[in-house]
Protein backbone atom coordinates (compact mmCIF):
# COMPACT_ATOMS: atom_id res chain seq x y z
CA UNK A 1 0.00 0.00 0.00
CA UNK A 2 2.80 2.39 0.98
CA UNK A 3 4.71 1.43 -2.15
CA UNK A 4 1.65 2.18 -4.28
CA UNK A 5 1.28 5.55 -2.55
CA UNK A 6 4.94 6.36 -3.24
CA UNK A 7 4.59 5.47 -6.94
CA UNK A 8 1.45 7.61 -7.20
CA UNK A 9 3.21 10.57 -5.56
CA UNK A 10 6.16 10.25 -7.92
CA UNK A 11 3.82 10.14 -10.92
CA UNK A 12 1.96 13.22 -9.72
CA UNK A 13 5.25 15.05 -9.14
CA UNK A 14 6.47 14.21 -12.66
CA UNK A 15 3.14 15.31 -14.16
CA UNK A 16 3.20 18.59 -12.22
CA UNK A 17 6.78 19.24 -13.35
CA UNK A 18 5.84 18.62 -16.98
CA UNK A 19 2.84 20.94 -16.73
CA UNK A 20 4.95 23.64 -15.08
CA UNK A 21 7.63 23.33 -17.78
CA UNK A 22 4.99 23.50 -20.50
CA UNK A 23 3.45 26.58 -18.84
CA UNK A 24 6.84 28.33 -18.71
CA UNK A 25 7.48 27.40 -22.32
CA UNK A 26 4.10 28.78 -23.37
CA UNK A 27 4.74 31.98 -21.38
CA UNK A 28 8.16 32.41 -23.00
CA UNK A 29 6.69 31.73 -26.43
CA UNK A 30 3.90 34.26 -25.84
CA UNK A 31 6.41 36.82 -24.57
CA UNK A 32 8.63 36.21 -27.62
CA UNK A 33 5.68 36.61 -29.99
CA UNK A 34 4.63 39.82 -28.21
CA UNK A 35 8.14 41.26 -28.50
CA UNK A 36 8.34 40.29 -32.17
CA UNK A 37 4.96 41.91 -32.79
CA UNK A 38 6.11 45.06 -31.04
CA UNK A 39 9.32 45.00 -33.07
CA UNK A 40 7.33 44.68 -36.29
CA UNK A 41 5.16 47.64 -35.34
CA UNK A 42 8.24 49.78 -34.65
CA UNK A 43 9.83 48.66 -37.91
CA UNK A 44 6.68 49.47 -39.85
CA UNK A 45 6.45 52.86 -38.18
CA UNK A 46 10.08 53.58 -39.02
CA UNK A 47 9.58 52.66 -42.67
CA UNK A 48 6.88 55.31 -43.12
CA UNK A 49 8.58 58.13 -41.25
CA UNK A 50 7.68 61.66 -42.17
CA UNK A 51 8.77 62.07 -45.76
CA UNK A 52 7.62 65.39 -47.17
CA UNK A 53 4.47 64.80 -49.21
CA UNK A 54 6.06 66.56 -52.19
CA UNK A 55 8.56 63.69 -52.43
CA UNK A 56 6.34 60.59 -52.41
CA UNK A 57 4.32 60.55 -55.64
CA UNK A 58 4.96 57.11 -57.15
CA UNK A 59 3.79 58.10 -60.63
CA UNK A 60 6.19 61.04 -60.67
CA UNK A 61 8.97 58.77 -59.40
CA UNK A 62 8.39 56.37 -62.32
CA UNK A 63 8.62 59.19 -64.86
CA UNK A 64 11.83 60.46 -63.28
CA UNK A 65 13.22 56.93 -63.25
CA UNK A 66 12.58 56.71 -66.99
CA UNK A 67 14.21 60.10 -67.57
CA UNK A 68 17.32 59.09 -65.62
CA UNK A 69 17.56 55.70 -67.32
CA UNK A 70 17.51 57.37 -70.73
CA UNK A 71 19.89 60.13 -69.66
CA UNK A 72 22.43 57.66 -68.27
CA UNK A 73 21.86 54.82 -70.73
CA UNK A 74 25.44 54.63 -72.05
CA UNK A 75 27.02 54.66 -68.59
CA UNK A 76 24.61 51.99 -67.37
CA UNK A 77 25.30 49.75 -70.38
CA UNK A 78 29.07 50.15 -69.95
CA UNK A 79 28.79 49.41 -66.21
CA UNK A 80 30.37 52.77 -65.40
CA UNK A 81 27.26 53.53 -63.41
CA UNK A 82 26.55 50.71 -60.94
CA UNK A 83 23.30 49.96 -59.17
CA UNK A 84 24.75 51.29 -55.91
CA UNK A 85 25.05 54.75 -57.44
CA UNK A 86 21.66 54.85 -59.15
CA UNK A 87 19.82 56.66 -56.36
CA UNK A 88 17.74 59.82 -56.33
CA UNK A 89 15.07 61.80 -54.53
CA UNK A 90 12.86 64.58 -55.79
CA UNK A 91 10.45 67.37 -54.95
CA UNK A 92 7.34 68.36 -56.85
CA UNK A 93 7.34 72.15 -56.58
CA UNK A 94 5.94 75.12 -58.48
CA UNK A 95 8.77 77.57 -59.04
CA UNK A 96 7.16 79.96 -61.53
CA UNK A 97 3.65 80.17 -60.03
CA UNK A 98 1.91 78.83 -63.14
CA UNK A 99 -0.03 76.22 -61.15
CA UNK A 100 2.08 73.36 -62.53
CA UNK A 101 4.84 71.38 -60.88
CA UNK A 102 8.47 71.51 -61.77
CA UNK A 103 10.54 68.51 -60.65
CA UNK A 104 13.68 69.06 -58.62
CA UNK A 105 15.90 65.95 -58.57
CA UNK A 106 18.79 65.20 -56.22
CA UNK A 107 21.13 62.53 -57.61
CA UNK A 108 22.99 60.56 -54.96
CA UNK A 109 25.86 58.07 -54.77
CA UNK A 110 29.58 58.31 -55.52
CA UNK A 111 29.07 58.62 -59.27
CA UNK A 112 27.07 61.84 -58.93
CA UNK A 113 28.63 63.29 -55.78
CA UNK A 114 32.08 64.57 -54.88
CA UNK A 115 33.76 66.72 -52.29
CA UNK A 116 32.04 69.85 -53.63
CA UNK A 117 28.53 68.44 -53.69
CA UNK A 118 26.16 66.41 -55.87
CA UNK A 119 24.41 66.80 -59.20
CA UNK A 120 20.82 68.06 -59.37
CA UNK A 121 18.32 68.38 -62.20
CA UNK A 122 15.44 70.80 -62.41
CA UNK A 123 12.89 69.53 -64.93
CA UNK A 124 10.00 71.46 -66.40
CA UNK A 125 6.46 70.15 -66.08
CA UNK A 126 6.86 68.22 -69.36
CA UNK A 127 10.07 66.58 -67.98
CA UNK A 128 12.36 68.56 -70.27
CA UNK A 129 15.52 69.91 -68.63
CA UNK A 130 15.32 73.39 -67.19
CA UNK A 131 18.66 73.45 -65.32
CA UNK A 132 21.42 70.97 -64.55
CA UNK A 133 23.18 71.91 -61.31
CA UNK A 134 26.69 70.73 -60.53
CA UNK A 135 28.43 70.70 -57.12
CA UNK A 136 25.27 71.49 -55.17
CA UNK A 137 24.49 70.59 -51.57
CA UNK A 138 21.16 70.33 -49.80
CA UNK A 139 19.16 71.79 -48.23
CA UNK A 140 17.66 73.96 -50.96
CA UNK A 141 15.19 76.74 -50.17
CA UNK A 142 12.55 78.12 -52.50
CA UNK A 143 12.58 81.78 -51.60
CA UNK A 144 9.44 83.88 -51.45
CA UNK A 145 11.41 86.40 -53.55
CA UNK A 146 10.92 86.22 -57.32
CA UNK A 147 13.29 87.17 -60.15
CA UNK A 148 12.10 87.18 -63.77
CA UNK A 149 8.97 85.27 -62.84
CA UNK A 150 10.76 82.47 -60.97
CA UNK A 151 11.35 82.01 -57.25
CA UNK A 152 14.94 82.44 -56.14
CA UNK A 153 16.70 79.33 -54.83
CA UNK A 154 18.84 79.60 -51.69
CA UNK A 155 21.71 77.32 -50.66
CA UNK A 156 24.04 77.28 -47.69
CA UNK A 157 27.41 78.84 -48.45
CA UNK A 158 30.35 78.60 -46.08
CA UNK A 159 30.29 77.16 -42.58
CA UNK A 160 31.78 78.50 -39.36
CA UNK A 161 34.27 76.51 -37.29
CA UNK A 162 31.41 75.19 -35.10
CA UNK A 163 29.34 73.98 -38.11
CA UNK A 164 27.09 77.02 -38.23
CA UNK A 165 26.12 78.59 -41.55
CA UNK A 166 28.27 81.63 -42.32
CA UNK A 167 26.67 82.86 -45.56
CA UNK A 168 24.26 81.89 -48.33
CA UNK A 169 24.05 81.49 -52.11
CA UNK A 170 21.09 82.97 -54.00
CA UNK A 171 20.36 81.49 -57.41
CA UNK A 172 18.26 83.87 -59.52
CA UNK A 173 16.54 82.86 -62.74
CA UNK A 174 18.27 84.10 -65.88
CA UNK A 175 15.56 85.17 -68.32
CA UNK A 176 17.90 85.34 -71.33
CA UNK A 177 19.05 81.74 -70.83
CA UNK A 178 15.80 80.41 -69.42
CA UNK A 179 17.65 78.68 -66.57
CA UNK A 180 19.10 79.13 -63.12
CA UNK A 181 22.91 79.37 -62.74
CA UNK A 182 24.22 75.83 -63.15
CA UNK A 183 27.28 76.11 -60.90
CA UNK A 184 26.37 77.52 -57.47
CA UNK A 185 30.00 77.48 -56.32
CA UNK A 186 30.85 80.49 -58.50
CA UNK A 187 27.98 82.66 -57.25
CA UNK A 188 28.85 85.42 -54.80
CA UNK A 189 27.77 84.59 -51.25
CA UNK A 190 25.74 86.98 -49.13
CA UNK A 191 24.79 87.20 -45.45
CA UNK A 192 21.00 87.22 -45.85
CA UNK A 193 19.52 83.98 -44.49
CA UNK A 194 16.29 82.33 -45.69
CA UNK A 195 13.13 83.52 -43.95
CA UNK A 196 10.40 81.52 -42.27
CA UNK A 197 8.29 82.00 -45.41
CA UNK A 198 10.77 80.14 -47.62
CA UNK A 199 10.03 76.51 -48.47
CA UNK A 200 12.86 74.13 -47.56
CA UNK A 201 13.77 70.94 -49.44
CA UNK A 202 16.09 68.10 -48.43
CA UNK A 203 16.42 69.19 -44.84
CA UNK A 204 17.09 66.18 -42.57
CA UNK A 205 15.16 67.66 -39.69
CA UNK A 206 12.24 69.45 -41.35
CA UNK A 207 11.67 67.93 -44.79
CA UNK A 208 13.04 64.49 -45.53
CA UNK A 209 12.80 63.29 -49.13
CA UNK A 210 11.78 59.73 -49.93
CA UNK A 211 14.64 57.80 -51.60
CA UNK A 212 14.24 56.01 -54.95
CA UNK A 213 16.44 54.07 -57.37
CA UNK A 214 16.57 53.90 -61.15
Amino acid sequence: MIQKFIYSSIALFILASCLNTQKKSNQQSTKKETLETQKEVVTDTTSILDYAKETTNEETAKKIQQFLLEKNKKDIESNSLTSDDRKFSFYEIDLNDDGKYEYFIHLEGRYFCGSGGCSFYLLNNDFSINTYFSVTNPPVFRSASITNGWHDLILYGDYTHDAGVKNYIYLKFDKSKGTYPSNPSIIKKIDMAPSGHDFVMWHDEFSKAKPFTF
